[in-house]
């Protein structure tokens, strides 16, 4: 089954649809309410205007209604601010949701990888812009083109069905993004997830379900060739996202820039292959004279490019002098050049480090820039109860006693002792800034803000100093503000932490255990003493009723224990059955 053919773009039908637009929503009427970003996109991007008449199925109307609400969510979301660098690493080290490749029609992959995403609602809006911003950065770059989603189900269980992120994805292919996903192909989906399917599918338009195909084994070979196909799909691509790139590897939008100034450099290249020389070009020279020389053969010659034999080597490479194609080529080379030049002031200014100090007029702060937080280490007793946290060192550098105070963005996410007070000239103070527990991804965006004055009079009390706050005048007040950065812990990490919290779990199990096998024995032991007394009373008491009643123990002298006839009989009875008198 192919996907339904994209209908032809009417031009006035995209005009009429930006002119209603902009009749309704103009630049005084918009409110701050769209990005103008988008609106440029608008009023240039004829293919975006089209992707919403087909979702409107040709209808003005429905296609502007789509379309405002499509533009007001990515002014909400800033999907236009988004960048590698707005997601927190985990987003991008696991792997999940990247683009490599192209199918068979010579449209690109976006691969989603099902097995990597774990149902988890602290995480839930992070996986979710990170799926916006792909779609988006591939619409982008591919205008009035399809792309081709590969869900890959392989290893997915239901652990990995979140419905809350599906639906998203849905709403995004149908409405947030039209047009842009030509074929969604869903590979290997498990049998037990059928069920979820059929939920799936009352979520779906008949027209999004044309564009859906399933595929098991060897089936999606099909569509995309084996070269850009992974190896558990019978493919040779071996690729895995890794996230920073290796440093001898540029990242995503550098290859894209460098690709595309290359390109070109070389299509200017390949037009002065394919243009004649000019008429003012000097005649080539003869064998033996100035041109190249290929082996011994004389190259051949076309306008200023000359080209080789075919299996010949290249000795010595000589270019006519203060022609125009020339020219074209230096530029075209210092152009690239350039480029080249800016993608290593990139990544320079990326590996800057970050200040360890900032040297204020009076205090000296560590560290400078940056608050980062890093996991805490697991204790053994209780790893629920572990926060993150730091020191901030404030010195006084003057020879006066300065008043600090301490403020954030965020109050109820961290924890600050001291988060005021004096210091005395030259002295030093340690702030201690833990991080509580919460929605640890959200820190980047908290800010810090470290108030520092000159100390005119003496403060004895808390209450004190906050009245004298109040009575600083702002300009003698310094100002030093901060960011914050959490360190997530990597996957081999996150695994190990989880690996210990359970090791430790079984610890505590089979230490309960073993105080219940303990006690169990202890009981064990007592039923066995009982048992073994109870046991050597009857055997006594057996035992003396038995001599009793053979004769062997003299009962004449107490009274009442067994009358003279009753033993009598008892020796008769004995002597016929032993066929002896006891003595």
């Amino acid at each position: 089954m192919s996907a339904p053919e994209r209908p032809p773009m009417n031009k006035d039908e995209v005009e009429d649809l930006r002119r209603l637009f902009f009749e309704k929503y103009s630049a005084d009427e918009g409110g701050g309410i769209f990005d103008d970003r988008d609106i440029d996109r608008v009023r240039a991007d004829d293919n975006y205007l089209h992707g919403f008449l087909m979702i409107g199925k040709m209808n003005k109307q429905d296609a502007l209604t789509k379309m405002v609400d499509a533009l007001k969510w990515r002014k909400e979301w800033g999907i236009n601010d988004l960048t590698f660098e707005a997601f927190p690493d985990w987003a991008l080290q696991i792997g999940g949701l990247y683009s490599r490749g192209k199918d068979k029609v010579g449209r690109k992959i976006l691969w989603f990888k099902v097995a990597t995403h774990k149902k988890d609602a602290s995480r839930a809006e992070w996986v979710k812009k990170y799926i916006a911003f792909w779609l988006d950065k591939l619409h982008k770059e591919n205008p009035g083109e399809n792309i081709v989603l590969v869900e890959d189900m392989t290893n997915a269980g239901l652990a990995n069905m979140d419905m809350d992120v599906i639906g998203f994805l849905i709403k995004c292919l149908e409405l947030r993004f039209p047009a842009v996903v030509g074929m969604l192909y869903v590979y290997n989906m498990p049998w037990y997830l059928n069920a979820i399917w059929k939920i799936i599918e009352k979520l779906l338009s008949e027209e999004s379900k044309a564009h859906i195909k399933f595929l098991f084994g060897d089936d999606v070979q099909q569509y995309v060739s084996k070269d850009h196909l992974p190896p558990h799909m019978g493919g040779t691509d071996t690729y895995q996202w890794v996230w920073p790139p290796p440093d001898n590897e540029d990242s995503v939008e550098e290859i894209s820039i460098l690709q595309n100034t290359m390109d070109e450099t070389f299509e200017q290249a390949s037009d002065n292959l394919s243009s004649p020389a000019p008429s003012d070009s000097p005649p080539d020279s003869p064998p033996g004279g100035s041109g190249d020389v290929v082996n011994g053969t004389e190259a051949v010659t076309n306008g200023d490019v000359r080209i080789p034999p075919k299996n010949q080597v290249v000795k010595k490479v000589t270019f006519s002098p203060d022609t125009e194609d020339n020219e074209n080529r230096d530029h075209s080379m210092l152009s690239t050049s350039s480029t080249l030049s800016r993608l290593k002031q990139r990544k320079s200014a990326k590996k800057s480090k970050i200040k360890d100090v900032a040297r204020g007029p009076l205090l000296t702060i560590r560290p400078g820039e940056q608050l980062t937080f890093n996991p805490a280490p697991v204790r053994d007793e209780d790893p629920s109860t572990v926060d993150p946290s730091l020191v901030l060192s404030l010195t006084n550098t003057t020879d006066k006693k300065i008043a600090y105070k301490v403020k954030t963005t965020t109050p109820d996410r961290y924890r600050v002792r001291p988060s005021a007070g004096p210091i005395n000239p030259g002295a030093s103070i340690n702030i201690t800034i833990t991080l509580l527990s919460g929605n640890q991804e959200e820190v980047a965006k908290d800010k810090f803000l470290i108030l520092s004055t000159e100390l005119g009079e003496v403060i004895r009390t808390p209450a004190e100093l906050s009245n004298y706050w109040r009575r600083v005048p702002r300009g003698n007040i310094v100002e030093h503000r901060m960011r914050c950065q959490y360190n997530l812990p990597s996957i081999q990490e996150m695994e190990f932490k989880w690996i210990r919290e359970h090791m430790l779990a079984m610890s505590k199990n089979l230490e309960t255990v073993k105080a219940h096998s303990a006690s169990l024995e202890s009981r064990t032991y007592r039923l066995q003493m009982i048992l073994r007394i109870q046991l050597f009373c009857i055997f006594v008491l057996t035992l003396v009723c038995g001599m009793w009643l053979m004769g062997w123990i003299d009962v004449d002298g107490v009274e009442g224990v067994c009358p003279a006839g009753q033993q009598s009989n008892a020796a008769e009875h004995y002597t016929k059955v032993f066929n002896h008198t006891p003595v």
